[in-house]
């Protein structure tokens, strides 16, 4: 008998949270590869470990795809705490509470960087797909936010997005 799966407890947000998890480990995985090569010397007059200025740019497409996956964990964990009541919902709006690092996570040139490692391009590619999936998911607690706070009566339309505000019975 296939096993039932309780619709109350499956959230909006589950599956991005596993696509997070799933590439936090990949990302892991690819870094222990990476780090086994060895690093050629590169100073000034060859003798030195200084890693040149396009040597570096490997690392930091491989903090950006950290840094993505970071900022998406710590969002879906927050949802997650707020749906099991650990949080208040106006947790979600905080400022703090907010996905960050936009600067850094939607700059694109590694995804498209053939001198950039095929490995790496995978994730940087799909890195910045969850970041933009949440991001859309992010800016609709705003829409959801606005549509609750609207007084009795407004005929605006809500966003497509956005459920149903809770009806009141008077």
């Amino acid at each position: 008998m296939p096993e039932q799966i309780n619709h109350a407890s499956v959230t909006p947000f589950e599956g991005p949270y596993r696509e997070v998890l799933s590439l936090l480990e990949q990302a892991r995985d690819y870094a222990k590869h990476r780090t086994k090569r060895p690093v050629p010397p590169t100073s000034a007059n060859g003798s030195g470990h200084l890693i040149s200025v396009e040597g570096l740019r490997v690392p930091c497409e491989a903090l950006r795809v950290t840094t993505r996956l970071s900022q998406c964990l710590a969002w879906l964990l927050l949802q997650k705490a707020i749906q099991h009541g650990e949080l208040p919902p106006e947790a979600a709006l905080r400022p703090e509470n907010r996905l960050d690092g936009v600067v850094v996570c939607e700059q694109e040139g590694g995804e498209t960087d053939p001198a950039t490692p095929e490995g790496l391009r995978d994730l940087l590619e799909r890195s910045r797909r969850i970041y933009a999936q949440v991001k859309r998911l992010d800016a609709g607690l705003d829409a959801v936010h606005q549509v609750r706070q609207a007084p009795e009566g407004n005929t605006k339309r809500r966003p497509r997005f956005a459920p149903e505000p809770p009806s009141v019975s008077r």
